[in-house]
């Protein structure tokens, strides 16, 4: 440009433009998860060797838009800034910015510009301008879940109750609300244990859920789980979710029920021979009431007993605990009796007796 009548070298002797602006923020690692608030800073320098004096310079700072490209709102910094030769680094000011950008976006971008100035390098003064840019990685909250059962494998049907260890693994320190869990077998998992008392879940704060439900028919099922939360300082409201988590449990059918007197013997029993007795020296005669009792080997409890006695008259009983059939009987014949069950081939008889003889009393004679 022309040089104006006030154009002079300042300081005399210097060389060129080494003014320096630059735009920095509040973290060394530059991450940050939306809603949080970033605090910009504005530095200027100009003392390197040979520097010329620059004045008179505008700042205004271009915050990220929703898009994350440096032309959302355009705040003033500062008017009329000199930076003479040897300013050291000097912070001229600190700007909040609230991090708003849209779901999906990952660079946050800001843009310092300077302008307006001149820089007093003669014969001629120059405009002084510059800019500069940071980005600012952005990054979603995540939450991860562990689930475990109570048993993993056993007899159908059994009651299983699942747990989840939901925790905060976000990489920067962002609370979450809303949390829940969804079970895509067990339908109700509540929240058990683990909040500090503020109902958020903070960054590395973990939270137990429990579910339980009964799995009644053998078979293998395979639970799948997942946690998911919404940021508590994210305007956006977006939903962030664990990867899913499983547990599977393996069940087979229960024992068979024990068998039922009646049912079919063991192979071991049914292959021993059943044998029936009555007691020695039973003497069954006819006309008087005699108490058989007959027992039977390698039959079930309950089995019938029958006999048969002289004349065709066929009298029953079930056989007891102990395979004891009793049988009251007064036989109006003499003859034979067959005692038989029906589930054994062996017959016991008896003989039935005559009556026994009575002999008349006479009637003593009377004389006189």
């Amino acid at each position: 440009m022309p040089a104006t009548a006030s154009a002079v070298q300042q300081p005399p002797g210097c060389t060129g433009n080494h003014a320096n602006v630059s735009i920095d923020r509040d973290r060394g690692v530059p991450i940050y998860a939306n809603g949080e608030t970033i605090q910009y800073q504005i530095t200027v320098t100009n003392n390197d060797p040979g520097s010329c004096n620059v004045d008179g310079v505008t700042l205004v700072l271009h915050l990220p838009a929703a898009d994350g490209t440096p032309t959302g709102q355009a705040v003033p910094v500062i008017t009329g800034l000199a930076m003479p030769a040897g300013t050291a680094k000097t912070v001229v000011s600190t700007i909040p910015y609230k991090l708003a950008v849209n779901p999906g976006v990952t660079d946050a971008v800001a843009q310092i510009q300077a302008t307006a100035g001149l820089l007093h390098d003669a014969p001629n003064d120059h405009q002084y301008r510059e800019i500069k840019e940071v980005g600012t990685d952005v990054v979603k909250p995540t939450i991860s879940i562990d689930k475990t059962g109570s048993i993993s494998s056993g007899q159908a049907p059994q009651n299983v109750t699942y747990t989840y260890e939901v925790t905060n693994t976000s990489p920067v320190a962002i609370p979450l609300n809303k949390v829940r869990v969804t079970d895509d077998l067990c339908t109700n998992p509540t929240y058990a244990r683990g909040d500090n008392g503020d109902g958020l879940l903070s960054q590395n704060e973990k939270w137990w859920f429990t579910c339980s439900m009964v799995h009644a028919n053998p078979g293998t099922y395979l639970n799948t789980a997942k946690a998911c939360a919404v940021s508590a300082i994210d305007s956006n409201n977006e939903e962030i979710c664990s990867p899913p988590d499983t547990w599977t449990v393996t069940l087979t059918p229960p024992p068979a029920p024990p068998a039922v007197l009646g049912a079919v013997k063991p192979q071991s029993v049914a292959n021993q021979a059943c044998t029936l007795s009555t007691p020695s020296g039973l003497k069954v005669r006819k006309g008087e009431v005699t108490t058989i009792k007959l027992t039977v080997r390698n039959v079930d409890a309950g089995s019938v007993a029958r006999i048969t006695l002289p004349g065709g008259k066929v009298l029953s009983a079930k056989t007891n605990s102990k395979g004891v059939a009793t049988f009251k009987v007064k036989p109006t014949k003499t003859g034979t009796a067959t005692i038989k069950v029906a589930q054994c081939s062996d017959v016991e008889r008896l003989t039935v007796r005559p009556a026994r003889q009575t002999a008349s009393r006479r009637v003593p004679r009377v004389t006189g």
